[in-house]
């Protein structure tokens, strides 16, 4: 059965851009069809048109500049804006002007890690959703465990699955309880 539902993440000679496609094609056969500036394509299991919902300002944070731009990339092409930083310093310079409804934070950093920023976000905008992204899975059950203040926390294993970070968003975005 080949899988139809597809995230491409383009380079061209200005900047990158995101695009959701439907292809009728498999995985072996979809580099072909796609072309050499293609920097990844994500097979989503499922249709990738999530509820509609209003924009909303999300930070992401990771010090790998490539996980942090293409899940800016992905975010960004759903209609959210979106501010990227690369060290838990950085982000945690961003939030005042930004504001952000929802932040995605890698949890291993150095400096200020993401458990850090958390905590920093929650005491001045207890209101900003934050999930947590990691490859350390001792780290993602740790993120999981209930937040100062009560609230849980959400986590997600390296690598995400771009529907997995829009259905947060949509999440945040209907005011769910997360």
């Amino acid at each position: 059965m080949p899988l139809k539902n597809a995230l491409c993440v383009f380079l061209n000679e200005r900047r990158p851009a995101a695009t959701f496609v439907t292809l009728g094609r498999t995985p072996e056969t979809e580099q072909s069809y796609v072309g050499r500036r293609t920097f990844a394509i994500y097979w989503c299991p499922g249709p990738v048109a999530m509820q509609d919902s209003f924009p909303l300002r999300v930070l992401i944070v990771d010090d790998e500049h490539s996980v942090a731009d293409t899940l800016g990339m992905i975010v960004q092409a759903k209609g959210h804006t979106v501010r990227v930083a690369y060290s838990g310093v950085q982000a945690a310079g961003l939030v005042e002007a930004f504001k952000p409804h929802a932040v995605i934070s890698d949890l291993m950093m150095p400096g200020m890690d993401g458990f850090e920023l958390a905590e920093w976000i929650e005491q001045r905008h207890p209101e900003a959703r934050i999930l947590f992204i990691s490859a350390d899975f001792n780290l993602i059950e740790e993120a999981r465990r209930i937040a100062p203040g009560g609230r849980p926390r959400n986590a997600l294993p390296k690598p995400v699955l771009p529907t997995d970070i829009l259905r947060f968003l949509d999440a945040c975005a209907v005011g769910a309880v997360l």
